[in-house]
């Protein structure tokens, strides 16, 4: 019975490191995109940047409903 325990804790905190993980890199990603949005040259490239935004932000939010978090920027 311990050792189920134990096997239950030790997934549930692999899981739950792999996804602050990506979370991490998710947040990266948008201020890194952010910052191409500002710099864009054109408008289809802002599109662009903003079509990426757009999805970045929708893996953030099905990141932190999967971790139980709610990020504030």
């Amino acid at each position: 019975i311990c050792g189920d325990d134990k096997d239950k804790n030790f997934r549930k905190d692999v899981h739950s490191s792999l996804y602050h993980f990506k979370l991490k890199k998710v947040m990266e990603m948008l201020k890194e995109n952010e910052k191409n949005m500002k710099d864009a040259a054109d408008e289809e490239s802002f599109q662009n940047f903003f079509k990426v935004q757009m999805e970045l932000q929708k893996w953030k939010k099905a990141i932190c409903s999967e971790l139980g978090t709610v990020i504030i920027r």
